[in-house]
């Protein structure tokens, strides 16, 4: 299982930053080709909760986020529409 300290809640929330500094025409092209499931799942919830436009740029049917369930912290906030559990404190925090 993958974990996250503390410092990194708010590193991974602080991903609208970052989006900034990648192409948008990128974005697309390197999430269809990234091949871990957890990565993906977790930059689109960050990016939507941002509420950055690339996000909203984006057309979701083209990435595959596959079946799995996975969980960032073994309790916490169940997202249904990314299939994982996060941790309370990243799903309360605020970008």
């Amino acid at each position: 299982m993958y974990k996250i300290n503390e410092d990194g809640y708010k590193n991974t929330a602080n991903i609208k930053v970052y989006l900034t500094t990648i192409r948008p025409n990128l974005i697309p092209t390197l999430l269809e080709a990234c091949a871990s499931q957890k990565v993906k799942t977790l930059f689109l919830y960050m990016a939507e909760k941002a509420g950055h436009s690339r996000y909203r740029a984006l057309k979701l049917d083209n990435i595959n986020l596959g079946t799995s369930r996975f969980m960032i912290t073994p309790t916490g906030k169940y997202i249904n529409k990314y299939n994982m559990t996060i941790s309370k404190e990243l799903a309360e925090y605020e970008s």
